[in-house]
């Protein structure tokens, strides 16, 4: 994929077996990307992240 788009890869490890397997059964089940589902989540993490970033400046405890 590298060589074919002549761009870096990121390969992201979520955990276990059953992770891969449940982005591949959504995947198939419902016609999204693989791609799109980790840039979804890769973006819900990054929400998370800054709100509970956003929280701790403003001295409310928050957990997620």
């Amino acid at each position: 994929l590298s060589a074919k788009l002549n761009k870096p890869v990121i390969t992201c490890v979520f955990g276990s077996r059953w992770v891969v397997e449940y982005f591949l059964k959504d995947s198939y089940r419902y016609k999204i990307p693989v791609m799109a589902q980790i840039s979804h989540a890769i973006k819900a993490f990054k929400f998370m992240y800054d709100f509970s970033k956003s929280n701790k400046n403003l001295n409310i405890n928050t957990e997620i």
